[in-house]
Parts: C-alpha cells; sequence; structure tokens
C-alpha cells in the first residue's frame, strides 16, 4: 500500500471517530444551512492548521478532543475562493450524496486536499 493511500485511510478512520462525537452537531449545522437557504450543498472543512482561511471556524480539536478541527462552508464559497471551478459544478454535484445521510468533509492536509463524504449514522453503514 502507498503512502498517500495510508495517509487517506488514516484520516478516514479519524474522521469517522470524529462524527461519533460530533455527527449531530455538523448534522444540525447542515440542516441549518439548507433551510435557512445558504446553500444546498454544506461543507465541513478538516484541518489542523490554525489559518485555514475557508469557512467560519466552528470546532477546535484542542477543545473537543477530536482529531481535527472543523469549519463551516458551502459549495458557493468555494467555488468563490477557487477550490471549485465553475465549469466543475456540475459534475460536483452529481458526486454530493445526500446531506441528510452524509456529511461532506474538505480534507486540508499538507499531503492531501481533497472532498471525501462519510455517513452521520456510522452504524446504519455498516448494514
Amino acid at each position: 500500500m502507498e503512502n498517500k493511500e495510508k495517509d487517506q485511510q488514516g484520516n478516514l478512520l479519524e474522521l469517522r471517530s470524529d462524527i461519533k462525537v460530533i455527527g449531530d452537531y455538523l448534522k444540525e449545522i447542515s440542516n441549518e444551512v439548507i433551510e435557512l437557504g445558504i446553500s444546498e450543498h454544506p461543507i465541513f472543512v478538516a484541518h489542523r492548521e490554525d489559518n485555514v482561511q475557508l469557512g467560519k471556524p466552528i470546532i477546535k480539536r484542542e477543545q473537543s478532543k477530536t482529531n481535527w478541527s472543523y469549519n463551516a462552508s458551502v459549495m458557493e464559497e468555494f467555488v468563490k475562493k477557487g477550490f471549485l471551478k465553475e465549469e466543475n459544478l456540475d459534475q460536483f454535484k452529481m458526486v454530493y450524496k445526500d446531506s441528510s445521510r452524509f456529511v461532506c468533509f474538505f480534507i486540508v492536509d499538507p499531503k492531501q486536499m481533497e472532498f471525501v463524504w462519510a455517513p452521520y449514522d456510522l452504524d446504519a453503514d455498516l448494514k
């Protein structure tokens, strides 16, 4: 297994561990973003750096005892800041999963920057 794959799997395991602790809170924020008409595509930026300028900070790992810190963002901010290109929006929307069941993360890591989705209900995912 390549190092990049190991890093990706490690990051996913850490995200899943965090969902057990903060999943309900993330889902609440996601629902609110949609219900208030802010965006149909909430995104949570998972990071370990203090200077991430994407989204609004909602969880600091030192205080929450999670593996990652999290910022709340939306697809539109990713377009505005150049992380998503306008011409790729249709493709992004096609792969974007049901936000009532899945949380969308954008991982910001020195070795990896990518979108991943994970179910809020990890037990249902195993069935």
